[in-house]
């Protein structure tokens, strides 16, 4: 996915680009990208001690991106919150993540 929203910002802004390097994971991009290879989108909670995260880049900018956690209804919905909410507190808790939201019990689907 943000493979796909790289190139499309570049391609919209008539960026001239090259993909030099792919692989299999998030770890062998950024080992490529360590080893002075090229650039990549990554999650900022996800890079690695040995990457910087390059704050004020001369490239376009990328959307936001929004992760969502659905459950579906039905007898164990409670357990499902409480694991529902569990997993967003570890997600937010990382390092680069925006304000907290709302719980999933709070939220409906619409």
């Amino acid at each position: 996915m943000l493979t796909k929203l790289s190139i499309e910002a570049l391609d919209r802004a008539g960026r001239d680009w090259e993909m030099v390097f792919t692989g299999p994971s998030s770890h062998s991009v950024a080992g490529a990208v360590a080893a002075g290879l090229g650039v990549s989108v990554m999650a900022e909670r996800v890079v690695p001690p040995e990457l910087t995260v390059w704050r004020d880049p001369p490239l376009p900018a990328l959307p936001d991106i929004v992760c969502a956690i659905y459950l579906r209804e039905g007898d164990d919905r409670e357990l499902l919150e409480d694991l529902a909410d569990a997993l967003a507190a570890v997600i937010r808790s990382r390092p680069g993540r925006a304000a907290s939201r709302e719980p999933a019990a709070d939220r409906q689907a619409g």
